[in-house]
């Protein structure tokens, strides 16, 4: 039981670090790409990996010892047909982070299957392709993979 207390604090280190990422991804350039409607929707969170291994699983697994209902979405992203973002944590895994990342709102560009999220100055670029986004950090590993409802 330690050791699985100890893999799910690890897990939600990697949460925060991968959310905080989010609204500091990197430094801000021209965009060339352009919002569309045919990407206008909510996405699901449906996997976070590090260094390839998924924690999505042990962490539907380990919800409801922690009161949480592992059936909810543990993070949302809505995209919107006027280029504006929003993404959004569940209350109960809002909670368990104690609040660190509730919600982030910016701008997000399409261009052919790269898109790229802007918040506060701040950019990170990903992958959209088959109604799935996948954003993340080469250097460090970590990948979020959003699914479109």
């Amino acid at each position: 039981m330690k050791k699985t207390m100890r893999k799910l604090t690890a897990l939600f280190a990697v949460l925060v670090l991968v959310l905080s990422m989010t609204a500091c991804g990197g430094s801000s350039s021209a965009d060339t790409g352009t919002a569309s409607a045919d990407y206008a929707g909510t996405y699901n969170l449906t996997s976070l990996t590090e260094d390839g291994e998924d924690y999505i699983e042990m962490l539907t697994q380990y919800a409801p010892m922690l009161g949480i209902d592992a059936e909810a979405p543990i993070m949302t992203m809505e995209l919107t047909a006027d280029g504006t973002f929003t993404m959004t944590t569940s209350e109960d895994y809002s909670e368990l982070l104690d609040g660190q990342f509730d919600e982030q709102s910016g701008t997000y560009t399409v261009d052919s299957t790269t898109i790229t999220l802007s918040a506060d100055g701040d950019e990170i670029t990903g992958t959209i392709e088959d109604g799935v986004i996948t954003v993340g950090d080469p250097d460090s590993g970590i990948f979020m993979g959003f699914t479109a409802e």
